[in-house]
């Protein structure tokens, strides 16, 4: 056995490995922090389009609650649901005030922006179709690193989410 060629590990060695353990752990973290504000944002967008969605369908059935029974009534009459977005919030409120709103808030570092505005809210017709369409931006950040989603309403009623403006 000799003893001369048994050095087991030099310090440049270590400092080497320690180096190479650190450049992964960096990358791994930027990846890991992208794919968190990705998430908000996504997540975010997906319950703000339900509730788009949730309020064009109330809008959609011209059939109002009297005294525990459903009754057709004509659709100037009937009690519509618009959505306002804020900055950290939006809200689904009756035009008529008749219901109390909901308010739904956003997670934090996720904010809501209008990127054509909808003056007072997001109404829809009878049949679905919007009385004005555009585009909210569902922004999500964290120090200088941001994520957008854009949840998108177009002429024909239809709702979608993507990550590119339109």
């Amino acid at each position: 056995m000799n003893i001369k060629n048994d050095r087991g590990y030099i310090y440049i060695e270590t400092l080497i490995t320690i180096v190479i353990i650190g450049i992964i752990f960096a990358a791994s973290a930027t990846i890991g922090r992208n794919f968190f504000l990705n998430t908000m944002a996504e997540y975010e967008a997906t319950k703000l389009i339900s509730s788009i969605r949730y309020v064009q369908e109330l809008n959609r059935n011209s059939y109002i609650v009297r005294e525990g029974e459903f009754e057709q009534i004509e659709p100037e009459k009937s009690t519509t649901f618009r959505v306002t977005v804020s900055d950290y919030f939006y809200q689904i409120k009756s035009t008529n005030d008749k219901f109390e709103p909901r308010t739904y808030k956003t997670i934090k570092n996720v904010t809501l922006s209008e990127n054509q505005p909808f003056n007072g809210g997001i109404h829809f017709y009878t049949d679905g179709t919007p009385k004005t369409f555009g585009t909210i931006q569902v922004k999500s950040t964290f120090g200088k690193n941001t994520a957008s989603r854009y949840v998108i309403i177009d002429k024909a009623g239809r709702i979608r989410m993507d990550r590119n403006p339109p």
